[in-house]
Formats: structure tokens, sequence, C-alpha cells
């Protein structure tokens, strides 16, 4: 299978750091190699980072967030999974079993529950909706927008951004990179994406068409305004190409490196500006470039922008090391070039991750208002020699404009001036002196994981990259964000609704107990001071709430609702090989735990001994995920990143693989269901899939899901017909749906007299006395009740006469809430769910 690294939506640009720029250019190739080699590449970042160091600006954080994410693609030879591979056999997969008349049903209707409105929980957090990598606004009256996202794919307003409408959610990648309208047409829409291929639709959106395949992110798209047939396309890596017959033949017109902007200048289709790394001009309409160096001292990440108010002028903002170095300004058309400032004269006006977030942005009416920066966002009156501050990314700093932190792209238009961040799309009438969110609705936040409440179906908790621990409390899409950073785990309190966990990378603890409007003040103080994987994990006991586990080098556990920093308890004490991955519970055995630490599964069977125990299941793959049934501690599920999907009923001793008929891609993420049908579902990048006993082949379980990745599964259980599936998305945030059967499916139908239709159980909801009316043979039932949490709370057997029985269970000894009612005849199971008012 041809392999190829996909993740460069994780990482754009590169770190030039003066002795050591060729040794940290050659990590970032290496990360936009196909077929490449983790291995290699983690030892070229060793070396790398043991030189530059590994704290703030020096691109180690996204080497770390790429790493993460190319493990969960590890093949088997060392080398990381191609999207082109995984498209191919989703693709497959879909129509293989849309042809299966037994595989045709599904009962999936997956919704999209946000986020798609933030509300800011505490003051000085920063709330965005996701990162937007790709602009563009019709110039005439400015109503009709396209935004991409790098793993959102792309999204459509008519109305200025008030409202928008995903147009990408199909598309066989959805990591969007550059996206125009022709000047002549704006129902002419070309888009690029992560792979190096160009799209065109001619109906405003509605359909595409390739019309170029390259390699490397295609970074921007310029269409002559005064001829349609003439495209260019830059590429990351690959240059820039140019069409003169609307795309069916394209010339490579400069080669190599990457190529982020081209312009034309204002008033002329002749001269056009183009740069990367290093700055070129064409004066024949792009046929051929020159690279100019004439006043550039300097060759690292560079932006322009050019303006009407003087065509003879170009800006240029560039990157030196992983802040900001010069800004340049040509009043030649691009011939020679001013150094205007500098670091050491500014300061760094760009922040400490330029080699990702760099923009600048001249007025088109005033030809010396220049705004630049990456972090926050910097303004100069005087054609770029001074700038002062105009925007802060922290909602409490009230001397500044709020902007989101860490800025894609900036531009004006008629006066207006607009930045794409990783909170998604600003506007701002008066020259950066206010600013106006026009993001909602943009459903494209990037989440590492997510968790449901047990106790109340509204409330969920997410994880996002770029716009930390976020919570859904309500029955709208409005979501709350309660902390800034990079959220990568959580865990929402299974008896408590309003208190939510969550954890930074590598472990950085946080806490809230009114469901995100408030955090708990003064960081809850983890152990081993943070060291913990990219993404570390975190529990909370279903049976006793107060018990918060945690997974470093070692595992963790709190047993008072990790108050305080000096209650942690070492469960390990070294046992593990790596970093924990995983950490599971069993709702059935408090005393059961599963921990993942890279391709081996431990367990210990007396968790809440004085000194645990630890048992080790070494496998030959890369452990994606586990999911442990909730009501037997020794079933568990195991997906790999290699494609396994592994079954053990004796709690690890033995597997059996299940994987036949699932696509031959990596396995995200499983979760088993509470129903008696024992059900699984299975994620991939872009489709969930459900077997149990009764459904005994995968089903594609996917009906209206985004081609997103997917990166965990989650399950609230409620009334009949309220249970849900929920999944994160790297990039459409969270989505959920009914379950395969939530009307409670019979295990078999060995005896067809016992049916669920016949089942009847009344009143629901219920106070004391539950009746049970059920059509049976003569024999012997026994009827259970569970709670969710997987413990058995009530039992009684009754002997039943052939025909309609009623049957009566005295439940006033029931603490209000939802349980189980499983029903077993003689090996015939049914269950169905009541509450407890």
């Amino acid at each position: 299978m041809k392999k190829y690294l996909m993740l460069k939506t994780l990482l754009f640009g590169c770190i030039s750091l003066l002795t050591t720029s060729t040794y940290g250019q050659r990590i970032y190739d290496l990360m936009d190699q196909d077929g490449v080699n983790l291995e290699e590449v983690q030892q070229e970042a060793k070396t790398y980072f043991d030189s530059v160091g590994r704290g703030k600006g020096t691109g180690y954080k996204l080497f770390k967030r790429w790493e993460h994410h190319a493990y969960s693609k590890l093949q088997e030879d060392g080398t990381i999974l191609s999207r082109e591979a995984t498209t191919k056999a989703i693709k497959e997969s879909k129509i293989s079993l849309t042809n299966k008349s037994s595989n045709t049903y599904s009962a999936s209707n997956w919704t999209e529950i946000g986020p798609l409105t933030i509300a800011s929980g505490n003051s000085g957090t920063t709330p965005g909706n996701g990162r937007l990598t790709a602009i563009y606004i019709e110039p005439v009256n400015q109503q009709l927008i396209y935004a991409g996202s790098p793993g959102g794919g792309l999204w459509k307003s008519i109305n200025g951004g008030s409202s928008w409408s995903p147009i990408g959610d199909q598309f066989e990648n959805m990591s969007i990179w550059s996206v125009t309208c022709d000047p002549s047409n704006t129902d002419v829409v070309y888009y690029g994406d992560q792979l190096g291929q160009v799209f065109k639709s001619t109906d405003g959106g509605a359909n595409f068409t390739k019309i170029l395949d390259e390699t490397g992110a295609v970074l921007c798209i310029l269409i002559n305004p005064n001829d349609s047939n003439e495209i260019f396309a830059s590429m990351k890596n690959k240059g820039l190409f140019h069409s003169t017959n609307g795309g069916t033949t394209w010339t490579q017109v400069i080669t190599g490196g990457t190529i982020e902007d081209i312009k034309y200048k204002p008033g002329s289709t002749t001269t056009i500006y183009a740069c990367g790394n290093d700055f070129y001009k064409s004066d024949n309409g792009g046929s051929s470039f020159t690279q100019i160096t004439n006043g550039i001292s300097y060759s690292g990440r560079m932006r322009l922008d050019v303006t009407p108010a003087n065509n003879n002028y170009v800006y240029i903002a560039q990157a030196k090391g992983s802040g900001f170095g010069y800004l340049y300004k040509s009043t030649d058309s691009g011939n020679s070039f001013t150094i205007q400032t500098d670091r050491a004269s500014s300061g760094d006006i760009v922040g400490v991750q330029a080699s990702r977030n760099l923009v600048i942005a001249v007025s088109d009416t005033n030809a010396e208002e220049v705004h630049a920066g990456g972090f926050t966002l910097y303004k100069s009156v005087d054609g770029g020699v001074n700038f002062t501050q105009e925007t802060s990314w922290l909602k409490s700093f009230i001397a500044y404009p709020y902007l989101h932190a860490d800025q894609e792209d900036a531009f004006f238009v008629d006066g207006n001036m607009y930045v794409g961040t990783d909170g998604g799309l600003s506007k701002s009438t008066d020259n950066g002196a206010s600013f106006t969110n026009l993001s909602v609705g943009l459903g494209i936040q990037q989440l590492y994981s997510v968790s449901s409440s047990l106790t109340d179906k509204n409330v969920v908790a997410g994880a996002a990259q770029d716009n930390g621990p976020v919570i859904k409390f309500g029955e709208t899409t409005l979501w709350r964000h309660w902390s800034s950073g990079d959220g990568v785990s959580c865990a929402v309190d299974p008896m408590d609704a309003n208190t939510v966990y969550s954890c930074t990378q590598y472990g950085g603890l946080l806490k809230t107990t009114t469901k995100g409007v408030s955090k708990v003040q003064n960081l809850i103080v983890p152990p081993e001071n943070n060291a913990g994987q990219w993404v570390t994990p975190i529990a909370v006991d279903e049976t006793d709430n107060k018990r918060v586990y945690v997974g470093y080098k070692d595992l963790y556990r709190h047993n008072n609702s990790a108050i305080n920093g000096t209650g942690w308890v070492n469960l390990s004490s070294g046992a593990f090989s790596y970093k924990l991955k995983h950490v599971d519970l069993c709702p059935s055995d408090e005393n059961t735990v599963y921990v993942v630490s890279y391709k081996t599964l431990y367990k210990s069977t007396n968790i809440l001994s004085a000194t645990p125990t630890w048992t080790g299941y070494p496998q030959s793959l890369y452990i994606n995920d586990i999911a442990v049934d909730p009501y037997d501690s020794n079933r568990v599920v195991l997906v790999a990143s290699n494609g396994a999907v592994k079954l053990t009923t004796d709690g690890a001793e033995t597997w059996t693989d299940i994987s036949e008929g699932l696509p031959d891609v990596a396995i995200q993420a499983a979760v088993l269901d509470r129903s008696s049908d024992q059900g699984i579902y299975v994620a991939i990048d872009g489709a969930v899939y459900y077997k149990s006993n009764t459904v005994t082949t995968w089903t594609l379980f996917s009906e209206n899901l985004p081609n997103v990745d997917i990166t965990k599964l989650d399950l609230y259980y409620g009334a009949t017909g309220e249970s849900r599936i929920r999944v994160a998305t790297y990039g459409r945030g969270v989505w959920e749906s009914p379950l395969y059967d939530d009307s409670d499916v019979v295990l078999s139908v060995d005896n067809p007299e016992l049916e669920r239709d016949t089942v009847v159980v009344y009143p629901n909801p219920v106070s004391t006395t539950l009746y049970v009316q059920l059509a049976t043979p003569e024999g012997d039932i026994a009827l259970s009740v569970f709670s969710l949490s997987g413990a058995k709370v009530l039992e009684n057997s009754f002997k039943t006469h052939k025909g309609l029985n009623l049957l009566k269970l005295d439940i006033e000894n029931l603490k209000p809430g939802v349980y189980i009612l499983n029903m077993d005849m003689e090996g015939t199971k049914t269950v169905k769910r009541f509450i407890v008012e």
C-alpha cells in the first residue's frame, strides 16, 4: 500500500534559525514526504531540538502535534499511512457495503451539535470557532464569502458572514489552503487543498472538477482579472504553476521552494509579485519570474502585500527564526527594497511561531498604513517604520480590541480589513480600532476528544486545538470556552454535570465546577510536572466520582476530586515502558483498570489496593484506542493504527481479530454500547462502522457524517429514543447520531414468541412500581435492573405462563435517574430503559 504523510494540516512553513536553519528545514521537508518513516523524522527532530531547545518559538510544539497524529497512522513497516490510501479505501468500502443488501441498513442520522457559537466563560480566555487558512471576499458588496479550514472543508456565506453553509463536507480532502473566485464571474470558484490539487466550480460551489493534481499544499490561487483562462497556483515545496487555458495544461514558472503569496501590481496584469523564502517579480505577465535581492538581506519566510493607494509600493514582512525579522518596503514596483524596521528596532511584532503565523495587510486607501503580526496584530502609520500594538488575544485586556491569537491571513477590501485566525474570521471597518466576529455558524473546531455527561444529555465536553476546553451546556449549538491554549483531553464528572476536567498538552490539568462559567483558579497541580503525552489521558470513576485518574509515565489517582496537588497516588511506580496514552476504567468493576502504553495494553485487577499489580499484554501494533464493555470487565476491544480490530472476552489473555469487512486503514476510535446485543462502534477517518451479536458483519454507520478525520467516540444513554453516539472530529466539531437500534435490540430470537414488540414497560417515568407486560412461553424469566454505571441494583425472578404476562417490580428504593431493565428467559434476552422520578 502506498504510504504518505498526510498531516500537512498541522504544520505550515518552516523554521529558519541561522546556523541550524538547514537542519530544521530537513525535519519539515521529511514531514511532507510521501512514505516518510516516523523514526527517521524523530531522530532528525531530536538532533535539531537538542540544539535549539524545546521552548516557545522553536517549533517543538508543532512537531509534537504532528507526531501525535502521525502515530495514529503508523504502519507495520514504520511509515505513515497516506491520505490517498485512506480516501481510496473508504470510497471502496462505501461502494461495497452499499451493494450488499445485508449491509445497506444503517440507522445512523448524524447531526452537528457544535460548537457553532462560542461563549466566553472565564473572562480572560480566547473563544474561537476554529482555524481558517483560506478566505475570499467578493470585493463589490462583500456579502459573498468563501472560507477554507485545514480539516474543516470549504464554507460559503452570502450575507457577509452572518451565517454559513458547509459546501465541502464530502470532499475527498477537507484540508483547504486557498480559495478564490473569477474576478469577472463569482459563480466560478477555485480552491486548493493540502494534497496539491486545484478544483474549479462553475455553479457557485455546488460541484467541483479537478484541474490540477500535484503534491504540496496549494497556498495561493490567482486569476487574471482580464482573462479568466489565466490561472496561477502556488505550492508548498513545489514553486509556482501557470495555466493559460483554464487549467487544461500547466507550466511550472518557479521551480522548487514554497511560494506563499502571489499578487498582481494594482492596475496591471503584466507585473506580478511572488514570495516564499525569497521575493520574485515578473514583468511579462507571469511567463517567467526573476528573483529580486536588492535591499533584501535575508532568505526566510515572507508575506507580501500591495495597495491601490500607491501601486508602486510593495511591502514584505519577513520572519527570522521563530519571530519577526524585517519589514521591507519598495517604492519602485519591487525592483529594490529598503528595510523599514527590524526586530532590534521594533521588537517582535509577530510572536513566537512565525513559521506558521505571519501576516501583513496594507490599507487600500492609505499607502503608509501597514498592519502586521502573527500572535497579535500591530499597526504602523508611517510606512512600516514604527509599530504599535492594536489587538490583544485576551478578552480581559480591554486596552486593545480582542482578536483571536494566531493570525493566518489579513487583507483589505474596499476600506475594510479582514483577518483570518485560529479562531475564525474577523472584520474591522475602522482600520483596526475594533473588530467584529464573523465566525458564528462556522463548525470548524479541531477536537482531540469528547466526553458526555451521564446525567444530562445537553452537557458535552470537548478539547480543541488552539481553542482550549469547551462545553456544550444547553440544547442549542452554543458552547462555552473556559480556558486558553490547546485542549487535548476531557472528562465530565459522571455524577455531577457541572464539573468537567480537561488537560492541556503534556498533562496540564484544568477543572471547572460551573460548566465552564469559571475555572478552578490556580491550576490543579499535576503529577510529573506536566510530563505526559501530547494527549494525556484523564478519567473519572463512575462508581465514585471523587476518584480521578490521569496517566503520565505512571498512572495516578486522586481520591478527592483533584482539589490539591498533594493528593496524587502513584499506582504503577515504573511498571510501564512508555508514557500512557489511554486510561479506561471498568464501570462494572471498580478494581479493574486498563491502560495503554505505546504497543502494550496493561491491566490491573486490584487498582484500589495499596500496591496495585499490573500485567502487560504486548501487541505488534500501535494501539489507537481501547473500549471496555460496561457490564463485563473482561470484554475489551482494541483498535490499531494498522487497521486491526481485536476483541477479548477473557480480560486480554486471548484475542480475536474482528476487522474483516472494514477498510484497510488506521482505526482511530472504538466504543462498546450498553445494550444486550453488545454493539461495537469503530471509526476511521471519515466513517463510523457498527457490528453486534445480531449484526454480525460490519455495516456502515455514517449517514450525513462529513468526510472528516475522527479522533474519539463517546456514548450518552438516556430514555428510549434519547441515547446518542457522539464523535469528536478534527475539523468539524462534534456530531451525534441515534444508536444503531435505540429500541432495544433482541439479543437472539431463538424463541420467536419472545419479541421486543410484545414487551411494554410502564409507567415511564415511574416512581414506585414498574409493570412489565410481555408475551412468553411457559418458563422462568429473570429481571435485572442496572444503573448507568453498570452496577446491578435490583434483581427478581418470575414463573411465566404461555401468553401475555404482567410482572411487577418494586423500585421505590431506587434513586432518581435512568436505569436499564434486562429480561432474560432461558438465554433469550431483551432490554428496556426506564426513568425513576
